[in-house]
Order: C-alpha cells, then sequence, then structure tokens
C-alpha cells in the first residue's frame, strides 16, 4: 500500500529526507524513471504525492555529474 502525503510529510517534518533513485537497468519500460523514498524506512512515495509537496521541499544535495538533486527535505516554514 502506498504510503500517504500525510505520512510523507509528518516524516519530513521529523527530519527525515527524500532520497532519489533513477530506475532504468533490468525494469520494465513502464516502471523506469525516477524513484522516490523516505531515506529512513525505504517506503516508496507515489510520484503524484511527490509532486503534490514538491513546492514544499528544496534540495538537500546534487548529483556529482548532473547537479540533478540526489535528495529533499522539507522547507523551513512549510
Amino acid at each position: 500500500m502506498p504510503i500517504g502525503i500525510n505520512a510523507v510529510r509528518s516524516a519530513l517534518e521529523s527530519g527525515d529526507c527524500i532520497m532519489v533513485t533513477l530506475r532504468r537497468f533490468d525494469e520494465q519500460p513502464a516502471k523506469q524513471g525516477l524513484l522516490y523514498t523516505l531515506k529512513s524506512t525505504g517506503q516508496a512515495i507515489p510520484n503524484r504525492t511527490m509532486m503534490k509537496l514538491r513546492g514544499d521541499l528544496e534540495p538537500m544535495d546534487k548529483g556529482l555529474f548532473d547537479d540533478a538533486p540526489q535528495s529533499f527535505v522539507l522547507k523551513q516554514g512549510a
């Protein structure tokens, strides 16, 4: 069962972060793309939940080669 937006927000308020992983190898084409998970539990975050939270998040660190965000945290005051 997917994790809900309230559970994700609660985890972020408790200091957790969202990790970003690129899925492309050994996956069906329909399952390729970005995978968002909570760092502490490893629970997958649905893409639509991530898109709803996008305005309240800020990048925590950048990739080595492409400067794409590798993880997100909750903005201060969000």
